[in-house]
């Protein structure tokens, strides 16, 4: 709480969904964001840096910080996300074997809301793009389905 001369001024209640952009965008509170799917657990709109010809967020409706924050229990969400991030692949005609998919690891997220990059056609990448978005782990980068 905060007092100033003796009076209660306000409560200093956290709320970490208050001002997070992906949170909106998944509310459909944002009217710049195109939204081309959505369900009861994810929405997927056009990522505003596209690093080739399609490039898609997958986000979580339940706002999870990052990669880093998720438990046992966020595997069906994890799964969903990925399924999801297929079916926009196939929907827009592109090959998943020229893709990628995957998580910016913290601290080198941009957004702190837990988001899945679905990339393609990965040939469209340039050189930097392909270091940013690589098929193994790094220290910046979690592609899905690699699992050492």
């Amino acid at each position: 709480f905060l007092v100033f001369d003796g009076k209660l001024l306000a409560s200093l209640k956290m709320d970490p969904t208050r001002n997070c952009i992906f949170c909106k965008i998944a509310a459909k509170q944002d009217p710049k964001a195109t939204i081309l799917y959505d369900d009861d657990q994810v929405t997927v709109f056009k990522d505003i840096k596209p690093v080739s010809q399609f490039h898609f967020l997958v986000i979580s409706k339940e706002h999870i910080r990052n990669a880093a924050h998720l438990k046992s229990q966020h595997l069906p969400l994890l799964e969903h996300m990925e399924n999801i991030g297929k079916e926009m692949i196939t929907k827009h005609e592109g090959n998943q074997n020229d893709s990628r998919m995957g998580f910016h690891w913290p601290p080198f997220n941009s957004v702190n809301h837990l988001h899945l990059h679905v990339i393609f056609p990965v040939g469209k990448m340039n050189f930097f793009n392909k270091m940013t978005f690589p098929t193994g782990r790094t220290p910046w980068y979690a592609p899905v389905g690699y699992d050492q």
